[in-house]
């Protein structure tokens, strides 16, 4: 990590209090709690009560946290799109351009791209739909696959 980003970080850590002396005062002043038996009501209470303090920090940390990376995330999720968007523009162009190749030189093997991660997942699910229900038509094959990647991406 840049050092920038590293003290950047610490920083933010510590305007929130968020420091290894505390970690560590919390560790010195909690693990000496201890339950001496199961009659034992005052140990009992201060272990419990530690333990929500402890949980109640740590729950700010994540919260903390996931607030400190959201530009982060959000900035890389529009550059993924950003990405796709131009790359399924270019892919337009690449793919009509070898349509094309094809015209002049239709029995010859004309260069291939690389197919993308979307349509090697597409190429494998059909084969698999191909394979386990083999009464499924081409069309019907298309319809599951749309509702496949339509379910994955309700998920991301």
């Amino acid at each position: 990590m840049e050092d920038k980003t590293q003290i950047r970080i610490e920083n933010a850590l510590a305007e929130a209090n968020i420091t290894d002396t505390v970690i560590l005062g919390m560790k010195d002043k909690y693990t000496k709690l201890v339950v001496d038996d199961k009659d034992d009501n005052i140990g009992f209470q201060a272990v419990t009560t530690a333990r929500k303090e402890v949980k109640s920090f740590r729950v700010n940390v994540e919260k903390f946290a996931k607030e400190l990376r959201t530009p982060a995330t959000a900035f890389q999720k529009a550059v993924i799109a950003k990405e796709k968007e131009i790359i399924g523009r270019i892919l337009e162009i690449e793919d009509y351009l070898i349509l094309q190749e094809e015209i002049f030189n239709p029995k010859e093997v004309v260069e291939e791209r690389e197919l993308t991660d979307e349509e090697k997942f597409n190429s494998y699910v059909i084969s698999l739909l191909k394979v386990k229900t083999p009464e499924l038509t081409d069309e019907n094959i298309k319809v599951k696959l749309g509702e496949i990647i339509h379910f994955i991406n309700s998920k991301k």
